[in-house]
């Protein structure tokens, strides 16, 4: 749903307003993310429902959404080429990518989830899943260079937009941004439940800082990125904020840091990454012809959605590994085996949490802080990639203020076309002559 959200911006937005948009989108999301959890986690605790009503809760807010929804969505048709049915254009969809495509993100993603947590490394479920998802990938890149059962108009994956310098450096300042806000997400709320032993309603409390200046820090730089034009400055602030918090985090984020600390923390790296978190698509937006967006739309998808699931399965196993050995080494002696220490990292009860004795207690919630402060290195170093790109980002300032304008089906309408003649400076349905250079030096 996300994604087609996404889409439906890039296709009926103006890049003026596309990076607004994708700032309100940013800021829904995260208040959702945090929202969700606190209203199912309300149903699981509540000893007369169970926490399938959490799903029942969110039916009639659903259909209370959909009335406006169809009453303020634009109608369109999107026109269909002259002698091709629905059947061809099905066919003519990449069906193979598409399945290598799930299946390299599905194997590999579980592989990285149960290599260390549910199968020791080498075990054979474990192997055979990073074998399967190896191969995958391998048969996934080979078809889409070579268009295999499909053409390079019709590829899944949009990869010809990565020779564009402008789109492939957005979409990797994304990616870092995203890197550091799944992490951020996840593993600050683990922390204070872990350590501190606070309830979700108590660790989302804490949790605030991140998710307000995420949220102010996407709504400013999305109305500063069209009146600025010069992307590189935003991604030149944004790349060392998120490398300052890595390694602010890194170093300070200790067993007996206070609260106040790690919420000072939170809200340093929630502005890095809100300042540039939604920009690959309202750059793209700009820098791309209208015929590329829905490519650019997918590249975005990509580049943030595809990164929070990549990064948590990343994060997952450094934390599930590096908090076993820790765990091990602390209370290994006193008889824990080693499925209680995957229970107890888990977040779920487990005969460590509920140890009368406070010394192993303390050594229990030094080693899972020590754990999740291994994961924020990752964060440092998407900080440091990020800052690196954004050096490497050329000086343009893209047009931002220029009309899109989408008719409804085939033909627009002649005030449409008058408009759109005007905006871009066009006589007689030709451009002029300066535009054409600016473009011609442009695509250069």
């Amino acid at each position: 749903m996300q994604g087609r959200v996404v889409g439906y911006v890039a296709f009926f937005s103006k890049p003026a307003d596309v990076a607004r948009v994708q700032g309100m989108i940013g800021m829904m999301l995260s208040i959702g993310l945090i929202v969700g959890p606190l209203i199912g986690t309300g149903f699981a605790d509540e000893p007369h429902a169970t926490w399938r009503w959490a799903y029942y809760f969110v039916l009639p807010i659903l259909g209370a959404l959909l009335i406006p929804i169809w009453l303020v969505f634009p109608s369109y048709k999107v026109p269909r080429p002259a002698g091709l049915t629905l059947w061809v254009q099905l066919a003519g969809i990449d069906w193979v990518g598409a399945v290598l495509h799930a299946g390299s993100f599905l194997t590999l993603s579980m592989a990285m989830t149960f290599s260390g947590s549910k199968y020791d490394w080498s075990d054979g479920s474990a192997i055979a899943l990073w074998v399967v998802g190896g191969l995958c990938l391998c048969c996934y890149v080979v078809q889409q260079r070579f268009s295999i059962f499909t053409t390079p108009a019709k590829r899944i994956f949009p990869g010809h937009l990565l020779i564009n310098h402008t789109v492939a450096s957005a979409n990797l300042g994304s990616f870092c941004a995203a890197f550091g806000y799944s992490v951020g997400l996840y593993y600050f709320p683990v922390f204070f439940s872990l350590v501190r032993g606070h309830s979700p309603v108590q660790s989302a409390v804490r949790f605030l800082p991140f998710i307000g200046v995420f949220i102010a820090g996407s709504i400013v730089s999305g109305g500063l990125l069209p009146v600025i034009g010069r992307y590189k400055i935003m991604y030149m602030i944004g790349g060392p904020v998120i490398l300052l918090a890595g390694a602010l985090i890194t170093t300070q984020m200790r067993p007996t840091a206070t609260e106040r600390t790690i919420m000072g923390l939170e809200a340093v790296l929630g502005l890095g990454v809100g300042m540039i978190f939604s920009y690959s698509m309202p750059i793209s937006t700009a820098a791309l012809p209208p015929e590329e967006i829905m490519a650019a739309a997918c590249l975005s998808n990509l580049s943030t959605l595809g990164t929070i699931s990549f990064s948590l399965s990343i994060a997952g196993v450094v934390f599930q590994n590096v908090g076993h050995r820790l765990l091990k080494e602390a209370i290994g002696p006193y008889g824990f085996s080693a499925q209680d220490i995957k229970l107890a990292l888990g977040g779920a009860d487990s005969p460590i949490w509920e140890e009368s004795n406070p010394a192993i207690q303390e050594l229990a919630v030094s080693a899972v802080a020590w754990a999740i402060n291994t994961v924020f290195w990752s964060v440092l170093t998407a900080g440091a990639i990020c800052t690196i790109a954004s050096l490497a980002m050329s000086w343009e300032k893209l047009d931002f203020k220029r009309a899109k304008h989408i008719g409804k089906g085939e033909k627009m309408d002649d005030a449409e076309n008058h408009n759109q003649e005007t905006e871009h400076g066009t006589k007689g349905g030709e451009p002029r002559e300066e535009e054409t250079e600016r473009g011609s030096s442009r695509d250069e």
